[in-house]
């Protein structure tokens, strides 16, 4: 028997694996095999599973799942997910009616259907997990671009003397620079997987289709102006065309001849759907340059993209309204950062690739929002429950919420927060939803107020992991001010975390006594 462990990312359903395991080996059950994955693969292993197992925070795909790999989806207990119970897991996986079907109100009925279009749409999945792809390359470029203006002036003359700032700059062009190509590899590789289609020949030919339209060839030079961030909108935009087209050919074309060998007619398969695709590209690229006499990404960046990142780039209130509508989400149950971030993630990782680009130049950073600026205020995951964690395991009275937070302050470092979301439980809980949805819009207007009178700095824009711990990310992205305001919010957020905390422990102390 096959079981699959779902989550938002991976890394809780991973760790809640190992332990299912372990459950199951003191029960004697060999037979069964556990797996883990995060949602974006989700569509591609339940294919190979028997049973599912979805994290609470993403049941609005389980309608999905069963629909399209015909296997029984269940969702997990919140208390049991949240508090890493390998043992009910496994008593779940040997009795799957076990798992409560509870009745739903209203409203939250109305965000889970909210969250299914939303979080669950596969072109949005495809961007979202086709730019976390690409994070080893963008990370390694905004390592070079530290290295190269790191703000000291011995070391800045290192560089440029001895020729290795040279190779800083080629490693940072090979990789930021060159943005929209693996972009464009990526999101269309994820959407030909959903079909089952071989992903490499779509990647491949989305990427013959992204030179066509790009106007980056120029009789016999390249230029390299809408191959970074520049062209990352009209990146997505042919990814999504050919990884949406591709299949539909695919499966129209037949090939015969049992004794020709299978990687061959997989390529033979490629090439009316390369065609087609391609050909499209060559008269879309044809009408842009004589009726419009500009490039598909000269005309999406003074139209589109002109307006957002004046209007997102420069105003805070929409990025807070946005974590405001996460975290309400998260009180609900659902994964909030996942369905928000699917729409918003590739608008807010072009504005940090523009600080990136103007810190390489030695130019003001021209975006206060950027991605990932919530980290500045934000700690331990969705509203801000490092603080919480810290708070409890310092000052709780209750044998629960001292041994609960004890447990999450070393995952809240790495910004995991189910066992605290779902183990104390914060969802559905009025007195802590609270402190919870309001505590990051409050610290996050601070933030941003301090860096419009300029107390605080810009963020660089260096793509870091979500997974960097406070300070570390405040010095990473380029100044000591912020490392120290972390910690400023950090005990700000313990101090308001406080009243609501003492109020829950009082009540789970008198519990315990009797």
């Amino acid at each position: 028997m096959n079981v699959l462990l779902v989550c938002a990312v991976g890394m809780s359903s991973s760790l809640l694996a190992d332990k299912t395991r372990d459950a199951l080996r003191n029960m004697g059950r060999s037979d069964i095999r556990i797996g883990a994955c995060g949602s974006g693969n989700a569509l591609y292993y339940s294919r190979q599973a028997d049973l599912v197992l979805l994290a609470p925070q993403i049941s609005f795909m389980q309608e999905n799942i069963e629909k399209e790999c015909i296997t029984r989806v269940v969702v997990m207990p919140a208390d049991v997910y949240g508090l890493k119970d390998g043992e009910r897991i496994a008593e779940l996986i040997l009795d799957p009616e076990k798992a409560e079907e509870k009745e739903t109100g209203r409203m939250t009925k109305l965000l889970l259907k909210l969250a299914e279009v939303v979080g669950g749409n596969r072109i949005l999945l495809a961007v979202r997990d086709g730019m976390s792809d690409i994070l080893p390359v963008t990370l390694l470029g905004s390592f070079f671009s530290l290295l190269m203006n790191f703000p000291v002036s011995f070391w800045t003359d290192f560089l440029s003397s001895s020729g290795i700032g040279q190779l800083l700059e080629t490693g940072h062009t090979m990789t930021i620079g060159l943005l929209s190509i693996y972009a464009t590899l990526t999101i269309s590789y994820h959407l030909a997987k959903d079909k089952g289609i071989n992903g490499t020949g779509v990647g491949l030919t989305a990427m013959v289709c992204f030179f066509m339209v790009s106007g980056a060839v120029d009789g016999t030079a390249v230029s390299m102006e809408h191959l970074g961030a520049n062209g990352l909108f009209t990146a997505i935009l042919v990814a999504i065309f050919v990884g949406k087209l591709f299949p539909c050919f695919a499966k129209k074309t037949k090939t015969k001849g049992s004794r020709i060998p299978t990687q061959v007619i997989r390529s033979l398969r490629a090439i009316v759907p390369s065609f087609v695709c391609i050909s499209l590209m060559v008269l879309l690229n044809a009408a842009g340059v004589f009726v419009f006499h500009r490039s598909l990404p000269e005309m999406i960046d003074d139209t589109l993209v002109a307006h957002i990142s004046g209007i997102v780039g420069t105003n805070p209130a929409s990025y807070l309204l946005i974590t405001l509508i996460a975290n309400v989400l998260w009180v609900f149950g659902l994964h909030g950062g996942q369905i928000t971030s699917s729409v918003t993630g590739s608008i807010y990782t072009r504005l940090s690739y523009g600080n990136i680009e103007a810190w390489n130049n030695g130019n003001v950073l021209p975006y206060m929002v950027v991605n990932n600026v919530s980290h500045l205020y934000t700690f331990g995951g969705a509203g801000s429950t490092l603080s919480l964690s810290i708070v409890m395991a310092m000052r709780a009275k209750s044998k629960k919420y001292k041994t609960l937070g004890k447990l999450t302050i070393p995952m809240g470092l790495f910004f995991i927060n189910e066992p605290m979301i779902f183990g104390f439980p914060i969802m559905l809980n009025p007195i802590m939803a609270i402190p919870f949805i309001l505590i990051p819009i409050v610290c996050g207007g601070l933030t941003f107020f301090m860096m419009s009178i300029g107390v605080l700095p810009y963020l660089a824009g260096f793509d870091l992991p979500w997974t960097t711990p406070p300070v570390l990310f405040g010095l990473l992205q380029g100044s000591v001010r912020l490392a120290l305001w972390q910690i400023l919010m950090l005990v700000l957020q313990c101090l308001l975390w406080y009243p609501f905390f003492y109020y829950a422990d009082r009540v789970e102390y008198e519990k315990e006594k009797k």
